[in-house]
């Protein structure tokens, strides 16, 4: 909890998010140690925290789909 706190104080904000959004089995073909549920799961968070907090008002999704 205390890290959290140090964390979240005196780490700078980004100016700019990128995710690179892509087809789970695409990715899971490219990086085969994550299962496509986990990283399904990853895109979900992160579309999730993107669409609620305003330290994230700067993000940019890129499709990286076929």
């Amino acid at each position: 909890f205390f890290r959290k706190i140090l964390f979240v104080t005196f780490c700078p904000k980004p100016r700019l998010v990128v995710f690179l959004h892509g087809d789970p089995d695409n990715i899971h073909q490219r990086k085969p140690e994550l299962t496509t549920d986990v990283i399904e799961e990853k895109q979900e968070k992160y579309e999730y925290f993107a669409n609620r907090s305003p330290d994230w008002a700067n993000n940019l999704e890129i499709s990286c789909s076929s």
